[in-house]
Formats: structure tokens, C-alpha cells, sequence
């Protein structure tokens, strides 16, 4: 057990822990995301536009306005 964990903590246990992770992937090929499945992205862009610091969280009022407008859309 001991040895286990002094594999899986080291450099080298982390990296072959990516490359299974990777072949897992790889052998299980590309699945459909589900059709209800909404991904919104919010990046530095997303805080320029809104002349916002990316040093603070999103405000919850913008939060707020942007799933309303989603479920408006029939996004959410």
C-alpha cells in the first residue's frame, strides 16, 4: 500500500495516470453530450466586455440575467 502511494504521488505515477486517462478516452471513442447539456463560457473577454476586474468573481446580478435570458431562450 505504501509503495502504491509513493507511485501514484510521484511524477511519474501522475503522468501515467494522465496517459490511462488519455487511452480510457481514446478506446472509448466520442459520445454525444446530452441534448440538455448548456455550456456557457465566461472568460477574460466575457470581463472586458462587461468592463469588469478578472481578479473578482462575476457579480450575482449578472449571474442572475444570464440564466433568466437562458431559460427565456428555452436554453436552462
Amino acid at each position: 500500500m505504501l509503495v502504491h502511494a509513493a507511485v501514484f504521488l510521484s511524477t511519474f505515477g501522475q503522468r501515467m495516470e494522465l496517459r490511462q486517462t488519455d487511452l480510457w478516452f481514446q478506446i472509448r471513442g466520442a459520445v454525444a453530450a446530452p441534448k440538455e447539456l448548456v455550456i456557457v463560457t465566461i472568460d477574460e473577454s466575457t470581463y472586458r466586455e462587461l468592463s469588469l476586474s478578472t481578479l473578482a468573481a462575476l457579480p450575482r446580478q449578472i449571474v442572475a440575467e444570464l440564466l433568466e435570458s437562458l431559460a427565456r431562450s428555452g436554453l436552462l
